[in-house]
């Protein structure tokens, strides 16, 4: 054997090696460079879902405005009833605190071009409309004389073909005479299948019927808590009547503006840790 051989092997055996580093290094700086590439992509991910609502997200938040909340006995269930004086009342004694309503839904017959047919209707006081967001495709600006009530657009469109000499269009319902002073835009969420709104004033003959659930929104930046404090209070004004309800006082309870209120029993009825939201005042 050449003495050069051993040399020669060694001299192979070390190439070989570098070459092996090299590779292995170059291995390493791709693996590096996928690592940090991935790296980058989640934190894109984790930024943009901060950011970025999701579907559910918006779906839940799509309606702007004050927080909504009915008014309910200490069970946290019942809703307390009221009347469209006590509605009147509300809004002038507690008006710092929030807008408030009333209604009550039912069906009823209503003679409609010479025939009868069955309709949802809501009778309201206060600031339904309003707290509701609720927009007139048309309204009658007028003083004509007569009981005002107002219909929805599909109602509108389906009983009178869109017609734009509505205003004026007498109803009549359980003998009771009404004109339409105001086609209500469709809309989706509480009452949106309503037909015909009938507003009620707090001098109307209806003024003192207690057949009206209670709901209102928040006025902008109020605290909740400070919110149950004053409507308390002012529930325990002897100017409101509460003799319907087992305890003295209201409970606030929030709600989604398109809740439906078959569905607020099964809210109220959550783990008091879930509802402490609610700060209700014991």
């Amino acid at each position: 054997m050449n003495a050069e051989t051993p040399v020669i092997e060694r001299w192979h055996a070390a190439c070989e090696q570098v070459r092996a580093m090299r590779r292995e290094d170059r291995s390493l700086w791709k693996r590096a460079r996928v690592e940090v590439i991935l790296s980058l992509l989640l934190t894109v991910g984790i930024v943009t879902a901060l950011l970025v609502p999701s579907k559910a997200q918006l779906k839940a938040g799509a309606v702007p405005g004050r927080a909504m909340f009915t008014l309910v006995e200490g069970d946290y269930m019942s809703p307390l009833f009221s009347s469209a004086t006590t509605i009147h009342i509300l809004n002038s004694v507690a008006k710092d605190v929030a807008q408030f309503a009333g209604f009550d839904d039912f069906s009823a017959r209503v003679k409609l071009n010479g025939a009868l047919q069955v309709v949802n209707v809501t009778r309201f006081s206060g600031y339904l409309l309003s707290i509701l967001g609720l927009e007139f495709a048309a309204r009658d600006t007028t003083n004509r004389s007569g009981v005002p009530i107002y219909i929805s657009e599909s109602f509108w469109k389906t009983n009178f073909g869109g017609r734009k000499d509505v205003l004026g269009t007498e109803i009549v319902m359980h003998e009771m005479r009404f004109r339409v002073a105001g086609v209500i835009r469709d809309f989706e969420g509480l009452l949106s299948k309503t037909d015909l709104w009938i507003p009620v004033g707090s001098r109307s003959p209806l003024a003192t019927l207690n057949s009206m659930k209670i709901v209102g929104a928040l006025n902008d930046g109020l605290d909740w808590n400070a919110a149950q404090e004053r409507i308390a209070d002012a529930f325990d004004q002897p100017i409101i009547d509460q003799f319907y309800a087992e305890a003295r006082g209201a409970k606030l309870l929030p709600m989604a503006r398109r809740i439906n209120f078959a569905e607020e029993s099964a809210i109220a009825a959550q783990p008091a840790s879930q509802s402490k939201i609610a700060l209700m005042k014991s």
